[in-house]
């Protein structure tokens, strides 16, 4: 359907897709519309999209619009906080480093810093709460190899470790 030309394309959802289906829906299953009338067919046969089928294409862009307003600002948030947990982690269970240690724990305060102020400038929905111990969890499993093992499937755990002891890595 893909390699097909426009006007094929365009006659083949006109004359069979929708009116078998009886609905329109995305590429990704999202549906559009229930309600496929007759004049808007041959619209769609001569090559223009039905009106409410455009306005719900509109509707799902500008839904993603939202959606991912302020997602690059909360992935570095999270990205922030996760690479903190691992430092603390790493300064207190694997290289015993106190300096290391407490410049985490100033990294963590600074980025719930940030986040403060970044919820003080956006509107209520858009406030970002950190999940804090999803991020502390994966940010151990960064540091910790064997509990990455054991969190990920349980099913292959014990072949995970038997290749950890293979190549002589803890």
């Amino acid at each position: 359907m893909a390699t097909m030309p426009s006007f094929v394309k365009n006659l083949y959802r006109a004359a069979y897709k929708y009116p078998a289906e009886g609905y329109v829906e995305t590429r990704n299953g999202t549906l559009l519309t229930t309600d496929v009338k007759a004049h808007e067919l041959m619209l769609q046969g001569i090559g223009f999209a039905p009106t409410e089928i455009s306005k719900a294409r509109e509707i799902l862009w500008y839904e993603k619009r939202i959606d991912n307003k302020y997602q690059g600002r909360t992935k570095r948030f999270n990205a922030q906080i996760k690479k903190a947990y691992r430092d603390l982690y790493m300064a207190i269970n694997l290289i015993n480093d106190p300096a290391l240690g407490i410049e985490a724990q100033q990294r963590l305060q600074e980025a719930m810093r940030e986040i403060i102020e970044f919820n003080n400038t956006v509107d209520s929905p858009y406030t970002y709460v950190p999940d804090l111990n999803r991020l502390r969890d994966e940010g151990i499993q960064q540091a910790n190899s064997e509990y990455r093992a054991f969190k990920s499937d349980k099913a292959t755990y014990l072949e995970k470790q038997d290749m950890y002891k293979q190549m002589g890595v803890n």
